[in-house]
């Protein structure tokens, strides 16, 4: 994932950042809904799962490093520090209550990355939301 992060840096910084994260969540939603569609379709195995895994890894990458970039476009540059302490926070508390979840023991394997991939699609609508916000900023952003 090392090559992918250096290259990810270098395309975060020269496209806009907000495609990129809609489009992270919303590959890795198309692609983790693969899993439990060919469990239905009683075609899964282990060569899809581990191309599931792989680009779901490379669009993380991809959604982390945008992510992280992301913030500068939203918020005044007196607030950065504030905002960085907030994006450590929750990603400190998905890390401790992401894993720990429910999903795999109430819905099974498949019906677990169901639930991810609708968490994905839904996580997709804040971004946008935060682009139009954004885009109404007196704030300068130029790579929103």
């Amino acid at each position: 994932m090392l090559v992918f992060g250096l290259v990810a840096g270098v395309w975060v910084d020269r496209l806009r950042r907000r495609p990129i994260l809609i489009a992270a969540d919303l590959g890795r939603a198309a692609i983790l809904v693969s899993v439990p569609a060919a469990a239905v379709a009683g075609v899964l195995a282990m060569g899809q799962l581990y191309a599931v895994a792989a680009l779901a890894g490379v669009l993380t990458v991809f959604f982390d490093v945008a992510y992280q970039s992301y913030l500068p476009a939203l918020v005044v540059r007196e607030q950065i520090l504030e905002g960085n302490s907030k994006l450590a926070l929750s990603s400190s508390i998905a890390e401790i209550a992401g894993p720990g979840s429910a999903s795999h023991a109430c819905a099974g394997s498949d019906g677990s990355c169901a639930i991810h991939a609708l968490a994905f699609r839904v996580t997709a609508a804040p971004v946008a939301v935060a682009c139009r916000w954004c885009l109404a900023s007196p704030f300068p952003s130029p790579h929103g």
